[in-house]
């Protein structure tokens, strides 16, 4: 009997431990994100790359870096906005479910609220 209690707090240490990384790795790829604005809807292709805890979401030319865990990101760094003309910061606050990810995000004086489908 003690032997199958010590098997079963192996395994579950193991999986507490791996199960952080296998949401992780469910972010990888390139996603169309929408976000809903006060002006409407607007579309970007960003792409995820995880590294253990670490995220980084690339926009266009700009690189947003963050944490991961347990499916749920933060990201934040400089944007630019064409359509505005000027670089500013940007965040993003997000969360893998199934198959999309929505959340939550501030650039400048704007908050926004977004959905992302995985396009590769």
């Amino acid at each position: 009997m003690k032997h199958s209690k010590h098997v079963f707090g192996l395994f579950t240490a193991l999986l507490l431990f791996l199960l952080p990384s296998a949401f992780a790795g469910g972010l990888d790829g390139k996603w169309e994100f929408t976000f809903d604005t006060e002006v409407g809807p607007r579309t970007f292709v960003i792409t995820l790359q995880t590294n253990g805890e670490k995220i980084t979401a690339k926009i266009d030319a700009d690189t947003l870096e963050g944490e991961v865990r347990s499916g749920k990101f933060t990201v934040r760094g400089d944007y630019y906005a064409a359509e505005a003309g000027y670089t500013g910061d940007m965040l993003l606050e997000g969360a893998l479910e199934g198959d999309k990810i929505t959340g939550k995000g501030h650039w400048e004086d704007y908050d926004f609220t977004f959905t992302a489908k995985r396009l590769e």
